[in-house]
């Protein structure tokens, strides 16, 4: 199913108030197999349902000889896709416009897909440095804190040396912090 995909897109011949005049194979495909005269005929406005109802009106009378469009549309199936409008010819300038339609869902997902994907990626390799930057410290503070606790066990520690070794782990507590 090329169409479906969006690796073919389908494509309509629309008069001045928007009903098709003209459909491809691919677009037919798209929206699940009807017959042409299931197409002709009917406006861009009963084939999908935008959220902005207004998007198809919009689409056609932008004023330009070229322009391209993202929306969300539900088609006959009943199904919900991204899809691209590409308007060739404008239907307020020329008798007929050309309408290439593209199925951009898995677009879409693909990107989301890789933007989640990039953005595991980042907090790993921040959770690796932060990782980091907390071990470095508690490694030296353990260190010290054996060391003391050995010192003290054989009462070898002087008093100076105590207060020197907890500041520098207090020092390390805020680091941490």
């Amino acid at each position: 199913d090329r169409a479906h995909r969006g690796d073919e897109p389908g494509g309509l011949l629309l008069d001045r108030a928007g009903t098709v005049v003209r459909a491809n194979r691919a677009f037919l495909e798209f929206l699940g197999g009807p017959d042409f005269k299931d197409v002709i005929g009917r406006r861009m406005d009963e084939l999908f349902t935008c959220e902005d109802r207004a998007f198809l009106d919009k689409l056609l009378t932008a004023g330009s000889d070229y322009g391209t469009c993202d929306t969300a549309a539900t088609i006959p199936m009943g199904t919900r896709h991204a899809l691209r409008f590409t308007v060739v010819g404008s239907a307020t300038k020329e008798d007929l416009s050309v309408v290439i339609v593209n199925d951009i869902t898995t677009d879409k997902e693909r990107d989301l897909k890789i933007a989640k994907e990039h953005k595991k990626e980042a907090i790993e390799v921040l959770m690796g440095a932060l990782m980091h930057r907390i071990n470095q410290p508690l490694t030296v503070m353990m260190a010290k804190a054996h060391l003391m606790h050995l010192a003290l066990e054989q009462g070898v520690i002087e008093t100076d040396e105590m207060k020197r070794n907890l500041k520098e782990i207090m020092k390390f507590i805020m680091q941490v912090a």
